[in-house]
């Protein structure tokens, strides 16, 4: 009824693969013995995980030993592998193992950060804005005193061109009154 014979043959712990990412020990399911990194790249990417190819394997038993992705295999359960690589890989990788939330054993909580500047920092920035407000006055001081200079200057030189506009006309009539005398003077006698 019951076929016992290859029960023997078959261990029956499973085949687990453990990795070290940012100091949380996260195991991971193989489907087979003789997993490369490279197979565990191609499941993190099949999985969403974005340029998964460029994690790194450090196996750290014996010594640091970066393993080849593609000739080397993983360790199974004892071993503990570190990966390396880009934190926003890291972070995808440890999300898709379960390790979403920090376990409190590995790192003691930090208290948050206060956000915004302290006394000095506060005093410095302070008086870095009223200088800037000084600097600011000062420009714009200098700027309008350029503008009515400006405007100074071209009024006076609309002014002169009016003056040389009107000596010119006057000029004009005056020549012109000349021109017309003198033409009166060479004309006969009979024309007028």
């Amino acid at each position: 009824m019951f076929d016992l014979d290859g029960l023997e043959q078959v261990d029956p712990v499973a085949l687990e693969v453990n990795f070290n990412i940012d100091g949380d020990v996260l195991s991971m399911r193989c489907p087979r013995e003789g997993v490369t990194p490279h197979d565990v790249q191609k499941s993190f990417e099949q999985r969403g995980v974005l340029y998964a190819n460029r994690i790194r394997f450090v196996l750290t038993d014996d010594g640091t030993r970066t393993l080849n992705p593609r000739s080397d295999t993983l360790p199974l359960t004892p071993a503990v592998i570190k990966l390396e690589g880009p934190g926003s890989v890291l972070t995808a990788v440890k999300a898709i193992l379960g390790g979403g939330a920090r376990p409190a054993a590995s790192k003691e909580a930090k208290p948050p950060k206060k956000a915004g500047l302290g006394p000095v920092q506060r005093s410095a920035f302070r008086g870095y804005q009223a200088e800037l407000h000084c600097r600011h006055a000062e420009t714009e001081a200098e700027y309008l005193q350029a503008a009515n200079e400006r405007r100074r200057s071209r009024e006076e030189f609309l002014r002169n061109v009016e003056v040389r506009r009107k000596e010119e006309q006057d000029r004009w009539a005056r020549e012109e009154a000349e021109w017309a005398n003198r033409r009166r003077g060479q004309l006969p006698q009979g024309r007028s």
